[in-house]
């Protein structure tokens, strides 16, 4: 039942109480009875079996006299969903075929998630992994009850902070899934679930996640200082503070590399100390930038917080480091 034909079903809900009054008033009408039968097969035939005609009945029972003379459908369809039970999904059994999938494929020791969060990000996966080699890996689940209209976001979210992005499709999608998305997000795997459950349909390709940095916390921010002297001098100590002067005294690739090993070590229940800058970043060089940051021509006056001037900063940059590197 939908907002579509809900106002036809009640116009036959109306027929047809109006038809049962009148046949207690004239049980001798020999037209009522026949006319009665075809609306209650018409009424019949708008419902999905005898339970969902009990719902249906009941909803309009359950209406005012009013709402049923002024054919008010949202009213009906709030009583009609509250009384009907939703209906069966498979997504239970397809999250379970999917999560033994990643333990399988990536090993015993694979660390998975279920709806993984993230202030940062807009979406989530419904199972995030991080498997024993360290490759992240993002699941999207779609059940024989949902939608593919939020898929195109999510997809393209998940590629920005896996290895491996997989979606886990009821079979009845795959057509629309290959004719929406197949070219769009041709790294993506699709894992198939049917009645002989849930196999490999097409393998990932790989990704080198660019954003893991807007995945950390404010404290796996603040790490990034922990080998430099005077960080206590920073202008501030939020997390947009922590961010501008991690982009200017670190490169991208630094700043991928110890963002990566910092939301890694989160993932298996670790803490950022548990990092040590000094395996992934050149301390004195560091120090020098960031000492040369802290100068106070490097902030504009009056504005302590996201004030940082990076163009002479990464003019430093240049005369610091070797011209290949740029």
């Amino acid at each position: 039942m939908d907002t579509i034909n809900a106002g036809e079903v009640l116009a036959l809900l109306n027929a047809v109480t109006a038809d049962e009054a009148l046949l207690e008033e004239q049980p001798d009408n020999p037209f009522i009875p026949r006319r009665l039968t075809r609306r209650r097969k018409q009424l019949c035939d708008y419902c999905s079996g005898g339970d969902d005609e009990g719902f249906v009945r009941q909803a309009y029972a359950d209406m005012t006299p009013r709402q049923r003379r002024d054919r008010d459908h949202k009213s009906f369809l709030a009583k009609y969903r509250k009384l009907r039970p939703a209906p069966a999904s498979n997504e239970a059994e397809l999250r379970e075929a999917a999560e033994t999938f990643l333990r399988e494929r990536y090993g015993e020791g694979t660390k998975v998630i279920h709806e993984f969060t993230q202030w940062t990000i807009s979406v989530r996966p419904d199972l995030y992994a991080l498997t024993e080699e360290e490759t992240l890996v993002a699941v999207e689940i779609k059940s024989d009850k949902d939608n593919l209209d939020r898929l195109y976001r999510q997809l393209d979210s998940y590629s920005r902070f896996s290895n491996h992005v997989y979606v886990a499709l009821d079979e009845r999608f795959l057509t629309k899934y290959l004719q929406t998305f197949g070219n769009r997000f041709e790294h993506v795997g699709i894992l198939l679930y049917g009645e002989a459950g849930l196999g490999l349909y097409k393998e990932p390709e790989p990704l080198l996640p660019d954003t893991l940095v807007a995945m950390l916390r404010a404290p796996e921010l603040k790490h990034f200082f922990s080998m430099l002297n005077n960080r206590s001098r920073l202008p501030g100590s939020d997390y947009n503070t922590y961010r501008d002067v991690i982009d200017a005294v670190y490169t991208q690739r630094e700043r991928e590399l110890v963002a990566r090993q910092l939301f890694v070590t989160r993932l298996r229940g670790g803490r950022p100390d548990d990092v040590k800058m000094v395996d992934y970043v050149d301390p004195l060089e560091k120090q020098l930038l960031f000492d040369e940051l802290l100068k106070p021509s490097y902030w504009e006056a009056g504005r302590m917080r996201r004030a940082v001037k990076l163009p002479g900063v990464l003019e430093l940059y240049r005369q610091l480091r070797q011209p290949t590197l740029f």
